[in-house]
């Protein structure tokens, strides 16, 4: 289980840095809610915006700390 939640995390830190839009709708819950860099609550379709408009191009995106916490049977 964990080396399929990574890889997904992988998946989506490569559809972020290409907008790949397709993806990114395929990898995040439709009622998942984002804060960005100045605080400001994003619905996934206001998230996902600027990358669909072409208007957000991320180079680089990098975890500085990963722990993985399994709960239950998921």
């Amino acid at each position: 289980m964990e080396s399929e939640i990574l890889k997904l995390e992988a998946q989506l830190i490569t559809a972020i840095l290409n907008s790949n839009v397709e993806v990114l709708d395929q990898l995040l819950h439709d009622e998942l809610l984002f804060v960005n860099h100045l605080g400001m609550v994003l619905s996934k379709k206001e998230d996902m915006a600027p990358h669909i408009s072409g208007d957000l191009k991320i180079t680089e995106l990098a975890a500085s700390e990963r722990q993985l916490h399994l709960f239950g049977d998921i």
